[in-house]
């Protein structure tokens, strides 16, 4: 769990970890550079639970950095994470680990997730709170990847060897959707699931990084969707990339030539898995569907 400047909420994101029903863990709290109290907090917890080991970097250094450094750290079959604002249900490591320990082709469990406006309208959500319902089969969130991130990363467990024995790490050269990268690496080595179960609670407020380096973000996750377009073959001219970016975001102008040439390039993303096979076909072809159908419903609304 990397911290910063959170002392609003780590309190109940500690406790939301060290009541789970699997209580044999090590639960590694970096804290991040925080200027804030999280600092006295923690230290709080670790003086209490001799679970909880403190890591400590002298600035911030951002999520990718501090989670490499505690990659470098862990010795447990499986790496839980959590954010320092976000919390979990008793029995979310439990459910987790057993599934992991019966699916050994699955490298990184996900969850559903409630997702929660605190202080500040989040153009994500779109009202307070909204049951985050992601694809849970592999070969389903593989194929949404190319568009979007389709995990929560406060809410994985990952499979430590899935990791090591590819010598993964996250790539600092994409702040702010380390995550996202991460998981399109990690699909074409291992299943990759979401449960169809909401043990997570993830807060939205002003003070976050997908609030305060929105920016940043957004170009982060343009360079990864060029990188696999570019793993398909593609080299889409601008005007093509941005349409790709518009569906994937669901941001455009609706208009029936954004649908035809939406219909044209997702025809032409499907020729070209098929040459490929990046992708599983019919799972391929079922999300390509469903943004089709998402910018025809658009266009349509934007029509009335």
């Amino acid at each position: 769990m990397p911290v910063f400047n959170c002392a609003t909420y780590v309190r109940h994101a500690i406790e939301s970890i060290l009541a789970q029903t699997m209580d044999d863990f090590e639960f590694i709290i970096v804290n991040d550079g925080s200027t804030d109290g999280t600092q006295d907090i923690v230290n709080d917890y670790a003086g209490r639970d001799k679970r909880i080991r403190l890591l400590r970097n002298r600035e911030n250094r951002g999520v990718a950095a501090s989670l490499n450094g505690v990659l470098a750290e862990c010795t447990g079959e499986f790496i839980a994470r959590q954010d320092g604002d976000d919390f979990c249900t008793p029995d979310r490591l439990e459910t987790q680990v057993d599934f992991l320990r019966v699916h050994g082709s699955v490298g990184v469990c996900g969850t559903w997730a409630t997702l929660i406006e605190i202080d500040t309208p989040c153009v994500m959500l779109g009202s307070p709170e909204v049951q985050w319902r992601p694809p849970v089969e592999p070969k389903f969130i593989q194929a949404h990847l190319l568009f979007r991130n389709v995990l929560k990363h406060s809410s994985v467990v990952i499979r430590r060897s899935a990791f090591k024995a590819s010598g993964l790490y996250y790539d600092v050269s994409l702040p702010h959707v380390e995550d996202y990268e991460l998981w399109t690496r990690m699909s074409t080595k291992c299943d990759i699931v979401n449960l169809p179960k909401r043990l997570l609670s993830r807060r939205y407020h002003h003070a976050q990084v997908c609030q305060r380096h929105r920016a940043v973000m957004l170009a982060s996750a343009r360079q990864i969707r060029l990188r696999q377009l570019r793993t398909m073959g593609l080299e889409p001219d601008e005007r093509e990339f941005a349409l790709h970016v518009a569906i994937s975001r669901m941001r455009f102008t609706p208009s029936e030539d954004i649908l035809r040439r939406t219909d044209r390039w997702l025809q032409h993303l499907r020729e070209q898995n098929r040459r490929q096979r990046i992708y599983d076909h019919e799972a391929f072809s079922a999300v390509l569907a469903s943004k089709l159908e998402s910018v025809r419903a658009r266009v349509g609304a934007g029509a009335v």
